[in-house]
């Protein structure tokens, strides 16, 4: 029904059947749609367009929105977005390699955040392990503006390719808050094991604020002119 009560936060999931179901003959909610239960109303009448809080979770019979980052983005890219939105991932081990492309509609007043359901930046691990040198990251900002990741932990385990966060194509306004940064450890040097890359001069106004830094090569390695 809500997105997480543990939290208290009592925002109606878009899956709820509180929504458009309050009292009969209520005055409609702001979206023109009937009154819902609950506290907060749920956009509604914005077509397809996303907006408002969804969950992520890989446990098995979870009721979540999405099972995985990848499936959160698609929906991202396929559908646009309206309003600020925000992830709320639950604990657990997510192996997959996460490109964010540019997301129609993210801006300074609708921007995009995943963040750990529980605030535990150990409790949320997104790792993959790359191979190639044209796939060497394991979350990609690829022309993304203004999304938010915080208080998870991001890690890459390649033994040949370990760049964890790449930033490239004109991404820009990004935040990564409050999360571990965790390299491959070893005593290569090259920028193929950097924990944060970014190799042209247009990835502009990113910030990276009281994360915590491990292993590696760099712990930043931006390229420019």
């Amino acid at each position: 029904v809500f997105v997480d009560t543990t939290s208290r936060n009592f925002n109606l999931r878009f899956s709820s059947p509180c929504i458009n179901t309050g009292k009969p003959g209520s005055e409609p909610d702001p979206d023109s749609t009937n009154a819902d239960r609950g506290v907060f109303y749920n956009p509604t009448n914005i077509g397809s367009a996303m907006i408002g809080y969804y969950t992520i979770n890989n446990a098995p019979g979870s009721n979540a929105d999405y099972s995985s980052f990848n499936a959160a983005v698609s929906d991202l890219v396929a559908r646009h977005v309206a309003g600020p939105v925000t992830f709320q991932v639950s604990p657990g081990t997510y192996t997959e390699q996460v490109r964010i492309p540019e997301i129609v509609g993210a801006s300074l007043n609708n921007p995009v955040e995943f963040i750990s359901i529980n605030q535990d930046c150990t409790s949320v691990i997104l790792t993959y392990t790359s191979t190639t040198s044209t796939l060497n990251y394991t979350l990609k900002f690829d022309s993304a503006d203004h999304i938010t990741f915080r208080q998870m932990t991001t890690k890459a385990t390649g033994t040949t390719y370990g760049r964890v966060i790449g930033i490239l194509n004109g991404a820009n306004y990004n935040k990564i808050l409050n999360c571990r940064i965790i390299g491959v450890q070893n005593t290569n040097t090259s920028s193929d094991f950097a924990l944060v890359f970014s190799s042209g001069n247009n990835d502009n106004s990113n910030q990276f604020i009281s994360n915590e830094l491990l292993f590696g090569s760099y712990g930043l390695f931006f390229n420019g002119v």
